[in-house]
């Protein structure tokens, strides 16, 4: 097995945070928040008309994605083992996760009397319900379907040392989502081939990771080849929508990582 160190992508500097990705989370978060939360008040408060942005918080999810693309090839140079990945990533999103999880459980079963599905609680905590077959315990916690199986990837390309080759593994992941889309198309229920291989999101994805390769490598043809096939795969997937998306999921994520947004960056958007 290769040496995991041995790698030719350089991480960025650690000496701190990049502040216009951070920026990016925190407006992203928001965009979930209210779309949930206002949604709920425009079909429960007549009174006060409200204008939802429910698909905003889907796209916000989508530009986590992308952000999760940059973030994560960064993360392994920084990583000793898949083993150490692998905890990085656990200690990361499972004690968040844990506290959610059980708070909406209790507060399901204490405020309001509903009873708890405990098969489905216990399959939840694993964060692998959707790949076994049990629905969410709450809808919002698909993104992780998705974040976990773009992890395990890029676990097992990082055994391998096949990250370092990471354009062709891109053009490859994104002909295999253009062909998931002219065949078998999205739909409101995630069939298994695309769930595992991220099919749906893998535009997004793959936009994050190249543009961590411009910011350490410069642009170049190669990088600027598999952006085009990731807009032109958005399209395949979501439509002219998706591909508006994608370019704006793009344009932001650029401005963030490249330092256009660090004007933005203060303790209230920080927070």
């Amino acid at each position: 097995m290769p040496n995991s160190n041995s790698s030719s992508i350089e991480a960025l500097p650690s000496s701190s945070r990049v502040l216009g990705i951070d920026v990016l989370r925190g407006a992203a978060a928001l965009a979930v928040v209210f779309s949930h939360y206002l949604n709920w008040w425009d079909l429960h408060v007549d009174d006060i008309p409200f204008i939802a942005p429910g698909l905003y918080g889907y796209y916000a999810v989508q530009l986590f994605f992308a952000i999760s693309g940059i973030v994560i090839f960064n993360t392994l140079n920084k990583c000793h083992s898949v083993r150490h990945f692998a905890y990085l990533r656990f200690s990361r999103l499972y004690p968040t996760y844990w506290a959610t999880l059980f708070g909406v459980a209790l507060i399901s079963l204490l405020a309001f009397g509903q009873e708890i599905w405990l098969g489905g609680l216990v399959a939840n905590a694993t964060m692998f319900q959707e790949f076994v077959g049990y629905s969410h315990f709450d809808n919002v916690y698909w993104s992780l379907s998705a974040e976990l199986a773009f992890y395990a990837h890029v676990a097992w390309l990082f055994a391998f040392g096949w990250h370092r080759q990471v354009h062709l593994v891109c053009g490859i992941w994104l002909l295999a989502a253009s062909v998931w889309a002219l065949t078998v198309g999205k739909t409101d229920t995630r069939d298994m081939f695309s769930l595992i291989f991220v099919l749906d999101q893998a535009a997004f994805f793959a936009l994050g990771i190249m543009l961590f390769q411009i910011k350490k490598h410069g642009i170049t043809l190669t990088s600027t080849f598999v952006i085009g096939f990731a807009l032109f795969t958005s399209f395949l997937v979501e439509g002219v929508t998706g591909l508006y998306v994608a370019i704006t999921v793009f344009v932001l994520a650029w401005l963030g990582l490249f330092g256009y947004l660090r004007t933005l960056a203060n303790p209230v958007t920080l927070w």
